[in-house]
């Protein structure tokens, strides 16, 4: 390596309390009784270069001694940590100079270089040798039970935030807090002996391989350039430099450049819609030439959907963890001795017995060879409370024994799991219910178009173009759209609480608006916990005219149940019938059975909302034609659990609304009668929006506190 050729040292050897050597034209200075070295000079400063900066990391960690290194490519100095068992610094000092004349090493592993290390503008890293290889995580042992974590791209926040998403998914972490000084750096506390440094590694680099690659670091677009851009140019041109003002009308036309073509063919076609409103604005801000307000306005609009889809994902992040919790390391039981051999879960061989004790987490899908146990498995089966598992039964990965102690045979694990399943399809119907969400708010905020462009008109008549801009620049987007983001995720996390999974939210309305509801015997009905005849007295006090049990056999389950109104010895045909003949009276008729089965589909097809009951955990990949609503187990108390859930829901969509709407009126209404102005407006509209992210955000804390409760 000619860019760095340290000659052999010569000469009587000196003892550790030597500092300072100058060889080569570098300084070589040694810290900490000679097991640290640092290196600086013009010869660090050409080889720490981007083209040759990863040979000469691998030329440093060809000496079997060295630990650790921090390379600082900005001052060109590097500092090594030895093994003080590894030999003196003289020796040190000449398998140094070994090493730099030798031909080159073969490198050695080293995940996200390409992101820490080759970029021309990088800054000091920090680089370990981990076994037979290199890593910049910087794991260090404080105690059994406590680990301080060091990754240059935790310093990032939302790399930070999704590291400690992926570390609640392994259950022997306990806690976790970032370094209030030092922003790169968490501390652990784990469970004594049971986590390895090696494995937290290995799990938390491809999180952060997919952190670099994930929407939350992806290059602003160019309408959030234009946007940013358009804020700092704004004061300067209306406070301090008024000529610059031409900057930001330009930016403000490209801004609203998208709006002109849909807000164009909808009033061809006699309809107002948002693109209208927002070009109506930009048309008002042009022409008033004063540009503030309107630019804080468009940074704010960008501001909360990123705000809302930043909690968004970390909360269903922080709810899928739940599903997806394995250990990192499991007793499998060797068979013919008795005994048991730690083993990573990755390397678990098919078909494996292990050993789970209490407070294990169950590392996948199998069935108990031996032993009792008490198992927490509240969000796989639906159960109410745990329940006491034994020889032949069924233990689902993402469980916790409580207590008691089984062998378990593994037939499933990770992806394949029951609970790998529910979470895909979590994840699933997230999607098809964010699509709904955000058509519920746009049809809600162009309601409010025609009323707000009508008072924008009659402003501009009393007051002018200010007055025009300041009555139409309140926002009618941000809180709902904010506000069923936050409430549709609560709803369906505190649904799964119950055993109840939710694909689409809109048949909460239709379960509240139904006369009739049925239960169908194709299921194994249960009611734990109270008296049959308080489940119909429940449910007759929430509106429904009409309870009915549908029964093929005979009706005294169902009067055991607590059931008046029985139709007992009803086959399929006859159901359909029974149905048609409500919806033709008028009824909205809500179904409750097995809605998969090849007799019960039919019928679940022809009631306004179908719930699907399942005895097993296990679910259908999720599709369009899943069920709305699925059951985990056939206990009656979750009909009124689901009740209970719709009602808040329509009640919190509600006051959502009200608070949006009320600051919004507030602010045109002040603009129009007493002259406030558009910043007025701004901070009006924008503290309604602030409200309902403090109500809904908080919500959405205490749903998630009170999941880690349960599980």
């Amino acid at each position: 390596m000619e860019l760095l050729a340290l000659p052999p040292t010569s000469g009587p050897r000196r003892q550790a309390r030597t500092r300072r050597l100058h060889i080569g034209g570098i300084v070589i200075t040694a810290e900490a009784g000679g097991t640290r070295l640092r290196l600086e000079g013009d010869p660090i400063r050409r080889a720490a270069q981007p083209e040759t900066r990863r040979a000469l990391v691998d030329r440093l960690f060809s000496l079997p001694a060295l630990l650790s290194l921090r390379l600082d490519p900005r001052r060109g100095s590097v500092c090594l940590t030895l093994d003080r068992d590894r030999g003196t610094t003289e020796e040190f000092l000449d398998a140094l100079a070994h090493a730099m004349r030798s031909p080159a090493p073969r490198p050695l592993p080293l995940p996200l270089e390409e992101a820490l290390l080759t970029r021309p503008d990088a800054g000091p890293v920090e680089i370990a040798r981990l076994g037979r290889e290199l890593t910049f995580w910087r794991i260090e042992t404080l105690a059994p039970d406590r680990f301080r974590l060091r990754h240059p791209l935790l310093a990032s926040v939302p790399l930070r935030e999704q590291v400690v998403l992926e570390l609640r998914r392994l259950p022997d972490v306990v806690g976790h807090a970032a370094s209030l000084f030092q922003p790169a750096t968490l501390h652990l506390r784990v469970k004594p002996h049971r986590v390895d440094p090696t494995d937290l590694r290995d799990t938390l680099d491809p999180v952060l391989v997919h952190g670099l690659t994930g929407n939350g670091l992806q290059p602003a677009t160019l309408t959030e350039t234009l946007v940013h851009t358009n804020l700092v140019l704004a004061p300067i041109s209306d406070f301090l430099f008024p000529p610059l003002g031409i900057a930001n009308f330009l930016l403000v036309a490209a801004i609203n450049r998208n709006h002109v073509a849909p807000a164009l063919s909808d009033l061809r076609e006699g309809r107002t819609n948002l693109h209208l409103l927002y070009l109506s604005i930009g048309l008002l801000t042009l022409l008033t030439f004063d540009f503030f307000a309107a630019a804080t306005m468009y940074w704010l609009l960008l501001f909360w959907p990123r705000k809302a889809e930043q909690m968004r994902l970390r909360h269903e992040a922080d709810f899928l963890s739940h599903f997806l919790r394995y250990p990192q390391r499991v007793w499998v039981d060797r068979e013919g001795d008795g005994t048991s051999v730690e083993t990573p879960l990755h390397s678990l061989p098919p078909r494996s017995v292990v050993v789970l004790g209490s407070d294990d987490i169950v590392p996948g899908d199998g069935v108990i060879v031996s032993g009792r146990a008490l198992v927490n498995d509240r969000l796989i089966t639906g159960t109410a409370v745990p329940r006491e598992k034994a020889a032949g039964d069924r233990l689902y990965a993402s469980s916790r024994v409580l207590e008691g102690q089984v062998r378990l045979r593994i037939d499933a694990l990770q992806e394949t799991t029951v609970a790998g399943q529910r979470a895909a399809w979590h994840r699933a119907a997230w999607v098809r219910q964010r699509t709904e969400k955000e058509g519920r708010a746009h049809r809600f905020a162009e309601k409010a178009v025609l009323p707000t462009m009508l008072f924008g008109a009659l402003a501009l008549t009393r007051g002018g173009l200010g007055m025009a801009k300041a009555v139409l620049r309140p926002d009618y987007l941000s809180g709902p759209l904010l506000s069923d983001t936050f409430l549709d995720l609560a709803t369906t996390i505190r649904g799964a609480q119950h055993g109840i999974l939710l694909a689409d939210l809109a048949c909460l309305d239709v379960l509240l608006e139904a006369d009739t509801i049925i239960f169908d015997d194709t299921v194994a009905w249960q009611l734990e916990g109270s008296p049959g005849h308080a489940l119909v007295e429940a449910l007759q006090a929430y509106s429904f005219s009409e309870i009915v049990f549908f029964s093929e056999r005979s009706a005294g389950e169902a009067a055991r149940l607590g059931f008046d109104h029985i139709e007992a010895d009803h086959a399929s045909e006859d159901k359909r019938t029974f149905l048609s003949r409500r919806q033709t009276m008028g009824h909205g008729v809500v179904y409750v059975g097995d809605c998969l089965g090849e007799k019960q589909r039919p019928i679940a097809a022809q009631a306004d909302l179908a719930i699907c009951v399942r005895e097993t955990p296990d679910l259908p990949p999720f599709s369009e034609s899943s069920p709305p609503i699925v059951f985990l187990g056939a206990d009656l108390n979750k009909v009124i659990a689901l009740i209970d859930l719709a009602r808040d829901t329509a009640q919190e969509a509600r006051a959502a609304r009200h608070l949006t709407l009320a600051p919004n009126i507030a602010a045109s209404g002040a603009a129009l009668y007493l002259g406030a102005s558009v910043s007025a407006a701004v901070l009006l509209t924008n503290l309604g929006t602030f409200a309902n992210y403090l109500r809904h955000s908080t919500t959405l804390h205490l749903t998630g506190a009170r999941t880690r409760q349960l599980v």
